[in-house]
């Protein structure tokens, strides 16, 4: 009398490697959808809580305005529809936006470069280093906004002077966590590298850099958030075209939701451009823990 087994179907996970198929990669995309659910959430929460707010206690426009005046103001704003009439919002918030985003884009990729670049060469000069770190920790300590009127004296109005001082403000953090990377690889890792033969130049460029780059993104990330406050302040202090300049025109006319329309377009300048890093931080330092759980 034959018995006949049932296979029994493997619970072990498909090896990536060998199917070719990116299994981290769709457990990936399926948070994606959580994710977005969750700050939309987050977002209705804060609107109902805003409008609970005015219904209950009713404050004066100019102190607490409507979330639906303000929603109402950023679209016209944002589609050139003047808020009001007069020569107040005649070209919208479209051309204001891209004066903000100029010097602030520029500045911080120059302030990131060179920030990079520096910590390079004091992690490839040691004396160099011991020279200069006493220098910067004493500019890190100094706040860079208090430079803004200093700045205006030396360059004048204009888009060099926001764009110098995003270049000062994205510089320091980029360059102490540079720094802190560069200066942070095993020694063991060093040693090996130089015992197969590889010169100064490879070691930087195959051991230490690579070893850097969760350092430098952290840096990266702080100085995109360094570079829009940057630029408003800028603009606060010189004036000019930009959303800041134009804030200060709303203040100026007593048109609160207007600027509370401004202040929901620099939050969301904020979280794309922190959310443009880091998407670059998880894709380009895929083996960091902080990218394996953002995919797992």
């Amino acid at each position: 009398m034959s018995t006949s087994t049932v296979p029994q179907q493997s619970t072990t996970r498909p090896d990536p490697a060998r199917t070719g198929r990116p299994v981290g990669r769709r457990f990936a995309l399926r948070g994606r959808p959580r994710t977005f659910l969750s700050l939309l959430g987050s977002v209705v929460l804060g609107l109902g809580i805003w409008q609970l707010v005015v219904w209950r206690f009713r404050p004066p426009s100019f102190i607490l305005p409507a979330p639906a005046d303000v929603i109402t103001d950023l679209v016209r704003g944002l589609i050139l529809i003047p808020i009001q009439e007069g020569p107040l919002h005649r070209r919208g918030y479209l051309q204001p936006l891209l004066e903000t985003l100029q010097p602030m884009v520029v500045g911080y990729l120059v302030g990131a470069g060179l920030a990079i670049a520096v910590a390079v060469a004091l992690a490839w000069v040691p004396a160099l280093d011991r020279l200069i770190l006493p220098l910067i920790t004493a500019f890190q300590s100094l706040p860079k906004i208090a430079l803004a009127p200093l700045f205006v004296v030396w360059f004048g109005f204009g888009v060099s002077f926001r764009t110098l001082l995003v270049i000062t403000v994205v510089f320091f953090p980029v360059l102490i966590n540079a720094r802190a990377g560069l200066y942070g690889v095993e020694e063991g890792r060093i040693r090996m590298a130089k015992v197969f033969g590889a010169s100064p130049w490879k070691v930087m460029w195959k051991v230490r850099l690579p070893s850097a780059l969760p350092f430098i993104f952290t840096g990266l990330e702080l100085g995109v958030i360094y570079a829009l406050l940057g630029t408003i302040v800028a603009e606060f202090t010189a004036g000019g075209e930009g959303l800041g300049a134009r804030m200060l025109t709303l203040q100026y006319a007593n048109l609160v939701s207007g600027m509370f329309s401004i202040l929901i377009i620099f939050a969301l300048i904020g979280a794309v451009s922190h959310a443009l890093v880091s998407f670059a931080h998880k894709r380009v330092v895929f083996w960091s823990p902080e990218s394996k759980g953002s995919s797992g």
